[in-house]
């Protein structure tokens, strides 16, 4: 049979182009625009499967494979290093004044609602990228260099919320949503 190798619009107007923008709490009180980026934005999703292994079966089989864990990853290139977003990236700190500092706790606090990047499709629709109970728990780099801007790479990890009021809202980790128009901020 013979490969299809014409190309329709509808094939082109789903493609995500350019950065897209990145905000913090969004549609939740306090939501903002992160900062401003350089170097796009990275959504990851990485399950993790366990296959229930039976005498007599000849591979793999559907229905008996589960998720035993499952990692989600925003990762994107902040500039704006406020002390609010400094916090932020470092994950795990405190803001005492003008001051920023490390401590050796994870309160609930430390967790953003959520982390969100919006991007534009070839048609002039949008996707919504939503990392629920976000958390900058990899680390960072700051590099400080002559006639360069510092930019900063920070993954927001998506975590489960054990306080969930149902099985379905306790997996609600990450969220894709595909829009006609700009979603309204606050």
């Amino acid at each position: 049979m013979p490969v299809n190798r014409t190309t329709s619009i509808e094939d082109i107007n789903p493609i995500i182009i350019d950065a897209g923008v990145v905000y913090k709490n969004y549609g939740e009180t306090g939501e903002q625009q992160l900062g401003i980026t350089r170097g796009g934005t990275t959504f990851n999703v990485e399950p993790e499967y366990k296959d229930l292994e039976r005498d007599g079966a000849r591979g793999k089989e559907k229905g008996l494979r589960r998720i035993i864990n499952l990692d989600v990853t925003l990762t994107t290139n902040i500039m704006s290093l406020t002390k609010e977003t400094m916090k932020d990236v470092l994950g795990a700190s405190s803001v005492e004044g003008s001051i920023v500092k490390s401590k050796l706790d994870i309160d609930d606090t430390d967790y953003i609602d959520n982390v969100t990047v919006v991007g534009e499709t070839m048609e002039g629709n949008y996707v919504r990228i939503t990392v629920k109970n976000a958390l900058s728990d990899q680390g960072i780099d700051i590099t400080l260099e002559d006639k360069e801007e510092t930019a900063v790479e920070v993954a927001f990890s998506g975590h489960f919320d054990p306080n969930a009021a149902t099985a379905d809202d306790y997996s609600d980790i990450y969220e894709i949503e595909y829009l006609d128009t700009y979603p309204e901020t606050e």
